[in-house]
């Protein structure tokens, strides 16, 4: 065969196989524009785990749906200010189950506590923990009863210490609607302590009248938001008013 037809033939096949090319690629670029895209949150740098998320931390990418994981999230609004439960890697897509959302107690008592304030038990019986009826999520005055050597001379003095002030847990009970095993007798579903959120100043205040004095709780109303000028009370007060 002479080099003049080696090179038709080469040719012819060259443009062959240009022209299989372009179908094929033709043929993915279709495909391609039928498939349906969405978008999902992926993690834009290492996240560490319990870290509260920031817009700088994430990113929003548009990725064909069937590569989406069921459980990613897909809107960076919605994750703001929540906590990540475990170490996310950079590009990775920020799945829903990874974060700890809201009041979801699930992840223990940490997660629970609203930001700027600290969880603190203190001991009750049926007389200072309201016959045993408070609940996770309800709210409270606490009254604090005191000696003091200064101002009173030794005698007790009763005061409105703490106002609305949310219950985070009776004993180990975090949601108000969880029950205890029914094998357990009536003594035992009483409860012993009730933990607190409170401002870290407040804890203070409470932990110096938990060891030096007696503590009672105040339920409240859940639409009650009314704060109660407190004036000390003392046995004076009790034969003068």
């Amino acid at each position: 065969m002479s080099n003049k037809k080696l090179i038709i033939l080469a040719v012819v096949f060259g443009l062959i196989t240009a022209l299989a090319v372009n179908f094929y690629l033709a043929r993915v670029k279709a495909a391609l524009s039928n498939v349906q895209r969405g978008p999902v949150v992926v993690a834009k740098v290492p996240i560490p785990a319990k870290t509260e998320l920031k817009s700088e931390m994430l990113e929003t990418r548009t990725m064909p749906r069937e590569f989406i994981h069921p459980k990613a999230v897909v809107d960076a609004n919605n994750l703001l200010g929540k906590i990540t439960l475990v170490d996310i890697v950079g590009g990775e897509q920020v799945l829903s189950t990874r974060i700890a959302s809201g009041k979801d107690d699930r992840n223990g008592l940490a997660y629970v506590i609203p930001k700027g304030l600290r969880a603190v038990s203190v001991g009750i019986n049926q007389v200072t923990g309201v016959s045993g009826l408070v609940q996770p999520g309800d709210k409270v005055d606490v009254v604090g009863l005191l000696e003091t050597d200064t101002e009173s001379k030794g005698v007790p003095v009763a005061k409105i210490m703490l106002q609305n002030i949310e219950v985070l847990a009776v004993d180990q009970k975090l949601d108000p609607g969880a029950r205890l095993p029914e094998n357990k007798d009536k003594g035992a579903q009483e409860g012993k302590t009730v933990t607190l959120a409170v401002k870290p100043e407040d804890a203070e205040k409470l932990v110096l009248v938990t060891e030096r004095g007696v503590i009672r709780l105040i339920l409240r109303s859940p639409v009650d938001e009314g704060k109660y000028v407190p004036r000390p009370y003392t046995p004076k007060e009790f034969l003068i008013r």
